[in-house]
């Protein structure tokens, strides 16, 4: 008989009962229990634990040292429909803060935020947009007053009210990719609540070689109370007006 046998997922040697004699045979067992010992179930350590052999009964922390570990190449990510996420984890339990939930009939997607605000991403096939503050345009709260005037990417406003006695020029900013330029499909509306600009113009002055409905260069509000609405189209290098 064989003095020693190997094992077949971590290939210890192991000494044959009544074959390996001595130092040696204590020396196989020393050898093969510092190897379990160091065992961590790697493709180089033995059997990785497949998913039958997995149970979590707990939250899963992946911020369990001063070390944040994201989760990461994942092609899908599946969560349990629940059908009253309003209940089940409902802001009032303080419960599940920044979760995804998947609930109601449809499973549609909920968000429940830092603050225990659970809030409705999708309504079936569609976004959800009940409630949604981002529709709202943005309203510049001090009207433009001096001219020349320009109106920013960065400040993040869409309504531009001009209340200046006498002819005015706003002067817009570069359709681009940057930073500070507008990107496509940015909205700016410029708005006289002056009630004079059928006397007193207001030109709307795009940067560079931006256009306004191509070919033109500017545009101009003529009319009393009178507005326009311009939307960035990147790939031409021009504001569209709607």
């Amino acid at each position: 008989m064989a003095e020693t046998s190997t094992t077949t997922f971590m290939s210890l040697t192991l000494p044959t009962p009544g074959e390996r004699l001595g130092p040696t045979w204590a020396s196989d067992i020393n050898t093969a229990l510092t190897s379990i010992d160091a065992h961590d179930h790697s493709s180089s350590k033995g059997a990785q634990v497949g998913i039958a052999g997995i149970t979590i009964d707990g939250s899963f922390d992946f911020e369990k040292s001063t070390t944040t570990y994201p989760a990461i190449n994942m092609k899908y990510l599946n969560l349990k429909k629940e059908n009253n996420p309003s209940t089940t984890f409902s802001p009032s339990t303080g419960n599940f803060l920044n979760s995804l939930i998947s609930g109601g009939t449809t499973g549609d997607l909920y968000w429940n935020n830092a603050n225990n605000q659970q809030i409705q991403i999708t309504s079936g096939a569609s976004v959800n947009v009940t409630g949604v503050t981002v529709n709202t345009f943005a309203l510049n709260a001090t009207p433009i007053t001096s001219t020349p005037s320009t109106v920013t990417e960065t400040d993040n406003k869409t309504v531009y009210k001009c209340n200046y006695a006498g002819a005015l020029e706003v002067d817009l900013p570069e359709i681009g990719s940057g930073s500070t330029q507008s990107s496509n499909g940015r909205v700016f509306i410029i708005k006289d609540i002056s009630g004079a600009a059928g006397t007193n113009n207001i030109t709307i002055d795009p940067n560079g070689s931006d256009k306004i409905d191509a070919p033109g260069t500017t545009y101009v509000i003529s009319s009393d109370y009178g507005s326009v609405t311009l939307v960035a189209d990147e790939a031409s290098s021009q504001w569209l007006v709607v």
